[in-house]
């Protein structure tokens, strides 16, 4: 199996900027799962590209920030199934796999230590569709995982299953026949976080938090986050030291606009006290069409609020271009585009009163669709796809930018940049995950994904360069 593996991966050369390697065989069509492992290294898990229909193969890869393979596994499934989300526990790494062809989505464990795999029905047929959204997470017993999953655009449901098939818990959330969704659900301390939005897509949001006994699956507490006077539209969500921080816009009115800022808002959601605490922003020195990304907590227990300004065309540029495009080939046919372009970086002091924000300059990041979104639709959709430029962050606060296809750091009490390498292919970027001594960043090019592993090394006070 390693030398297979191996053959699959091209390993590019070490260098002084970073070091990469080439996976060619990841089908597009399934998703694929790069994340952070309980035991701080990095696991890819994703579908092989084959023509056969009858049998789906999927492989596991572990690895480390030099790029040494510790372990792969490869998963075969009857059918032609796709990965749709995967999490992992203590012992078992759990994926929810879902065909289409007949319906059915299945949970596949796989044993950390063992390797043994076994799989779990959750529907049988006829239910598992395109449009189904589902989430997995751990849960305190080693034995169970989360499964929430939209049944309909009126209701999800929340599994606590077993892995000899049992359903310990089963939570419904109803909308009252409103759109109802899940927009973020988080694994924090024992407890199942859910924000649910019961008007989904709609200018009337209504956001509601509902925490879940990590053990037993039963409801621990459920509060309201927006009102009829107070309307809240969450755009971004992060974890800090255990609390849940909920980034978005709030409107004094029965109606969101999504093509405005509003008044910035930061709530945070702390689930052992099960309290819920609106942070006070300077209102007055935060720009226009700012999309909030990050709260970094620097050594010293102070915080920042890290975001990107941005601007976007209206509607009657998009539909312009159609109407010079049809002109131009005689209505034969139109083509037009949306454009959103960040443009400043943008770090604002949490913890300071009237703490004015640093701006950072970098170079700007246009980004293109074929369709009209407007403003906090199209940041949200260009964040949510990697299409940005801030990377995250490490324990001492600084920063990770990519200014045009320079991957760099910043440090914003002292404004000031470090350089650490070149980016292949930029324009495809997401970073997945930052640490003090590595970034890992995948791209796509040429067909192929790309995972690049920056190292960072100290060489002396104030000073670091790359490896």
């Amino acid at each position: 199996m390693r030398q297979t593996l191996l053959m699959l991966l091209v390993v590019c050369s070490v260098h002084a900027l970073a070091q990469d390697i080439a996976i060619r065989d990841v089908d597009y069509r399934s998703d694929y799962y790069l994340s952070e492992t309980l035991d701080k290294n990095f696991r890819i898990i994703y579908k092989i590209k084959s023509k056969n229909q009858v049998q789906s193969l999927f492989r596991k890869i572990d690895f480390d920030s030099l790029l040494r393979l510790s372990d792969t596994t490869e998963i075969k499934l009857n059918g032609n199934f796709k990965l749709v989300a995967s999490a992992e526990g203590s012992r078992y790494i759990a994926s929810a796999m879902g065909s289409k062809d007949t319906g059915v989505l299945q949970l596949h464990w796989l044993d950390k230590e063992t390797e043994e795999q076994s799989a779990t029905r959750i529907f049988t047929t006829g239910t598992f569709g395109k449009r189904m959204a589902v989430r997995v997470h751990p849960s305190s017993d080693p034995e169970a995982f989360f499964v929430i999953y939209s049944v309909n655009k009126q209701q999800w449901d929340v599994l606590l299953l077993s892995r000899d098939g049992k359903v310990k818990s089963k939570r419904t959330i109803n909308s009252g026949g409103k759109r109802l969704a899940v927009t973020q659900s988080y694994f924090i301390n024992g407890d199942l976080v859910l924000i649910v939005n019961k008007n989904h897509a709609s200018k009337a949001s209504a956001y509601e938090t509902l925490i879940l006994d990590g053990f037993t699956g039963k409801d621990k507490s459920n509060q309201i986050l927006s009102s009829k006077d107070a309307r809240l539209e969450i755009d971004n969500s992060f974890i800090v030291d255990s609390t849940l921080y909920l980034a978005g816009r709030k409107f004094f009115a029965n109606r969101i606009k999504h093509n405005q800022p509003g008044m910035p808002s930061l709530v945070s959601v702390d689930p052992q006290t099960d309290s819920i605490r609106d942070s006070r922003l300077n209102i007055a020195s935060i720009p226009n069409n700012v999309f909030w990304m990050d709260v970094v907590k620097l050594p010293d227990g102070n915080k920042y609020l890290v975001g990107e300004t941005f601007t976007s065309e209206p509607f009657g540029a998009y539909f312009a271009k159609a109407l010079v495009t049809s002109f131009a080939t005689l209505g034969m046919f139109s083509v037009t585009w949306s454009s959103l372009k960040w443009k400043d970086v943008v770090v604002l002091p949490l913890d300071t009163d009237n703490a004015k924000p640093i701006y950072c300059t970098i170079a700007q990041r246009r980004v293109q669709i074929g369709s009209h979104l407007q403003a906090y639709p199209f940041a949200s959709y260009a964040h949510h796809t990697g299409q940005i430029r801030y990377f995250g962050h490490s324990s001492d606060g600084y920063l990770y930018l990519l200014d045009g296809g320079i991957f760099k750091k910043y440090t914003p009490d002292l404004k000031r940049f470090t350089t650490l390498g070149q980016l292949p292919a930029p324009d495809n970027a997401v970073v997945l995950t930052t640490k003090d001594t590595n970034a890992v960043v995948a791209t796509r090019a040429m067909g192929a994904l790309n995972i690049v592993v920056f190292r960072f090394v100290d060489v002396g006070p104030g000073k670091k360069r790359n490896r």
